[in-house]
């Protein structure tokens, strides 16, 4: 509000003293004191016009603001809170096909009574031990790497609002208290989304081969199983990685998205608010003409005026070019022979 009060005072006196530079009265015993006091009455009373009326402008577009960001940091939150959620759900689905495949594991080598250490049946066991010790440590890398993939994401999701709400605050003044009930909402949106986590079904798929080492199968059955097995274990943690890199991409997606909703939505506040500084502008620059007009005359009175000014100059223009009479030469000649004889006759003497 103050810049546009130091632009309102800048515009004001630069239009009273072009006006009083070209200021002329008829009446002379008008002071200027009386024509100045007169102008500066006018530009005070629009000049608390135009600052009432903007004051009420950025009022709106604040309210305006706070509705607009929190609906952003909400749309937000949501978007982070939902990727906490999916990197959570995908370590807990790992988590529960590696439990299950490793009571089918315990299970076929409590069926296998030869005590052998080696064999097929020993190989494809061994193959199923290396594919959850891998499994193992990739719920463990995503376990510890959601809390620092969701910070970093709610952290941009912060500097988008920040950064948009500096944006208007040149025009609204500061909205550092706007912007942290934003972040607030934010927390407690992507909170509240990180407690909602499902239980896994994933052990489903496995549960009747686990049912079916209760009983007692053949060697090739036990080998063929247990490679598939492997390859479920392996299978389940590639689609894991791949639901990780879908989930973070998606919530870039839908952030970036929401940034671009807000930048256009503060461009448009800040677009209003120019135009309505322009407005509180041109209806203060109209009455302080009129003022200033009232007081130098009517527009007409002064066209007569400068008319008349410029029908005299070319009469006396003309009156300086005229020829001078023709007479006075012959006086002037005249006169020069008069005096000739009798200056001679004094020289005879």
């Amino acid at each position: 509000m103050q810049p546009f009060r130091n632009g309102l005072l800048i515009y004001c006196f630069a239009i009273l003293a072009c006006h009083a530079v070209t200021f002329k009265t008829d009446d002379p015993r008008e002071s200027f004191t009386q024509t100045l006091g007169g102008v500066l009455q006018a530009a005070q009373l629009g000049l608390k016009h135009a600052e009432n009326q903007q004051e009420r402008a950025v009022q709106q577009a604040r309210q305006q603001a706070q509705d607009v960001i929190s609906h952003e940091a909400q749309l937000m939150g949501e978007a982070v809170g939902q990727y906490s959620k999916q990197l959570q759900q995908v370590a807990l689905d790992l988590e529960t096909v590696m439990n299950s495949s490793r009571k089918v594991l315990d299970a076929a080598a409590a069926a296998d009574h030869s005590n052998a250490w080696a064999g097929p049946e020993v190989e494809s066991r061994s193959k199923v031990s290396v594919q959850l010790e891998v499994a193992a440590r990739l719920v463990r890398s995503a376990r510890r790497q959601r809390e620092h993939l969701v910070q970093q994401v709610q952290r941009s999701a912060e500097l988008s609002l920040e950064d948009n709400a500096d944006i208007l605050s040149r025009r609204v003044g500061d909205m550092s208290t706007i912007v942290d009930q934003a972040k607030t909402n934010l927390q407690d949106v992507i909170e509240n989304r990180k407690a909602r986590v499902a239980p896994s079904n994933s052990s489903s798929s496995i549960s009747s081969s686990s049912k079916a080492m209760n009983s007692t199968p053949s060697q090739a059955n036990m080998v063929s199983r247990m490679n598939a097995l492997a390859a479920y274990v392996k299978s389940a943690q590639a689609e894991g990685k791949a639901r990780m890199a879908a989930t973070g991409q998606n919530v870039t997606t839908n952030i970036a998205k929401a940034d671009k909703e807000l930048a256009a939505k503060v461009k448009e506040m800040v677009a209003n608010l120019v135009a309505s500084e322009q407005v509180a502008i041109n209806g203060l620059k109209a009455p302080l003409e009129t003022k200033v007009a009232k007081l130098r005359g009517s527009s007409k009175a002064r066209k007569q005026k400068a008319a008349k000014k410029l029908t005299m100059k070319p009469a006396k223009a003309t009156a300086a070019l005229a020829p001078k009479p023709a007479s006075q030469p012959a006086t002037m000649l005249a006169s020069k022979t008069e005096k000739m004889p009798k200056q001679s006759q004094k020289g005879k003497h």
